[in-house]
């Protein structure tokens, strides 16, 4: 199906729904991501005069085209500069629960659903694990990315053309107050607010929780907020989709049986 877009749509590339044969409101959908696919050898990055952090920089629209360098794989900003090549779905989500507060979620707002979460993280060998609120759970993805930095401060990462395989897995009984990323090294809990402070806040609380159900309930509260303080690194994964992002990353070898 076709159609014009909204007045103020966002205008993500996405798939789906893609309805999950047995999910339901309080399961948590699994997204592992097995392979990631560059489809062009060349991603843009734009930043306009009305986005991002600095509002009014650039005074005109301003667009970087970066090309990949077939031997090493690298994008290259200019003759001198390159960035590594991570490709990841800047969106991953499922249907959002009636109660957001909102007339309607657009693509660009993230939340407890996932959305536009912008998790650099969220590469090949990493999982997203999402609750569920819709029957079907409704899954959708895209927005792909082959660099960004935490925060992608000017508006747009390095927006790229990408094919995703993934693998998904339905955990019964696993209740998320928001999206936990898992990747081989690291854990990470993840929140939105409507200010920085606000998600900072939500995810350091959440960040407690994580710890806590990873210690097998070993943790106490006190116990948790320390370790949050001395171990756990807490990053502004975007600040430009109206809502911030904050995500903790824990390195599970501060854990004996790290897995």
């Amino acid at each position: 199906a076709s159609g014009l877009r909204a007045p103020g749509a966002a205008s993500h590339v996405l798939t789906g729904p893609i309805a999950i044969t047995g999910a339901a409101p309080g399961d948590v959908l699994e997204i592992r991501i097995l392979d990631a696919r560059l489809r062009v050898p060349y991603g843009i990055n734009r930043s306009r005069p009305d986005s991002g952090v600095l509002r009014g920089l650039p005074t005109q629209p301003f667009t970087r085209l970066l090309t990949v360098d077939p031997t090493t794989g690298r994008l290259a900003f200019d003759a001198d500069i390159s960035i590594e090549c991570r490709p990841f779905p800047g969106i991953v989500a499922v249907a959002p629960p009636k109660d957001t507060g909102r007339s309607s979620v657009s693509s660009k707002l993230p939340g407890r659903w996932g959305g536009n979460l912008d998790l650099k993280m969220l590469t090949t060998g990493s999982s997203l694990f999402l609750p569920v609120f819709a029957d079907g759970a409704q899954l959708y993805l895209g927005d792909p990315h082959s660099a960004q930095g935490d925060g992608e401060v000017n508006g747009t990462a390095v927006e790229h053309s990408a094919t995703f395989t993934v693998a998904l897995g339905l955990h019964k009984g696993l209740r998320l107050t928001w999206p936990v990323l898992s990747s081989p090294t690291h854990m990470a809990a993840t929140a939105v607010g409507r200010t920085l402070e606000e998600a900072l806040a939500a995810c350091v609380d959440a960040s407690i929780d994580l710890l806590i159900g990873y210690s097998g309930g070993r943790l106490t509260r006190e116990e948790a907020y320390t370790l949050s303080s001395i171990a756990v690194d807490f990053r502004i994964a975007a600040a430009v989709n109206g809502d911030a992002v904050v995500y903790g990353s824990i390195p599970r070898d501060i854990f004996a049986r790290a897995a």
